[in-house]
């Protein structure tokens, strides 16, 4: 498995990125390839895993730096077909260590338990028991972990 960041120019891989996340990760279409691609223009980040020979896209992490510093990732996901196989881990290791293992921030719907589950065992701590951003959500963070390298 590879993990890269995903440049405003990589037309291909924005357009497979946004196939897939609309149809094999979120259950949502925001993630148009041109909308992508305007958002990744206005300094906003994607990191993409996909198979050592480029062939198959397995996950993304999405999201931005804040003001304060940290990086909040607004989305994220391994396609259902890859997950628990350390894809996710691996995806959201890359993206602490590619911002300086600066904080990370994220929001995750209270009722998905398996992502909250994930998140805990990454080393999140939930920081507020509701989001303001959504009432739905926990706020959590992700900061000083020294994640160990899997074999």
């Amino acid at each position: 498995m590879k993990i890269q960041r995903c440049l405003a120019n990589y037309q291909g891989v924005i357009n497979l990125i946004s196939e897939a996340m609309m149809t094999e990760i979120f259950d949502h279409q925001w993630a148009t390839g041109r909308r992508l691609a305007r958002m990744l223009n206005m300094g906003h980040q994607a990191y993409y895993a996909m198979t050592d020979d480029g062939a198959r896209f397995l996950g993304l992490a999405f999201g931005w730096p804040e003001h304060d510093g940290s990086f909040h990732v607004a989305h994220f996901g391994v396609k259902h077909s890859f997950r628990r196989m350390g894809i996710g881990r691996a995806l959201m290791e890359y993206v602490y260590e590619v911002n300086g293992m600066r904080p990370l921030t994220l929001h995750v719907q209270k009722k998905n338990e398996g992502a909250y589950k994930f998140y805990r065992a990454l080393g999140c701590k939930k920081v507020t028991a509701t989001s303001l951003y959504a009432p739905t959500c926990y706020r959590m963070k992700l900061e000083g972990v020294e994640f160990r390298r899997l074999a």
